[in-house]
């Protein structure tokens, strides 16, 4: 699985990727690129040296860092969650 597959398993809607973190138990921290949900989700799909930042999700290290576009219901759900929408999903 790539990164792009692995970001749209989450849902196409804020409330679906929060149902499924929810589901997996997946928790993360408020304002942490590396930490976030999202971040750990990642981590946990194999994917290392995660960040979500902006609209991107990078992955790698050094000259094999890569990135990803998010989609906008990942940037709303990251925005929510920021802002304290989501406390369940919180470490």
């Amino acid at each position: 699985m790539n990164i792009k597959e692995a970001l749209t398993a989450l849902g196409s809607d804020q409330e679906s990727i929060a149902n499924y973190l929810r589901v997996n138990n997946i928790k993360g921290y408020r304002c942490k690129s590396h930490m976030c949900p999202i971040a750990t989700y990642l981590d946990r799909c194999g994917f290392k040296d995660v960040q979500i930042g902006g609209q991107v999700a990078w992955h790698g290290g050094g000259y094999a860092r890569q990135w990803e576009p998010l989609s906008m219901a990942l940037i709303q759900f990251i925005k929510s969650f920021d802002a304290g929408q989501y406390p369940e999903l919180e470490e």
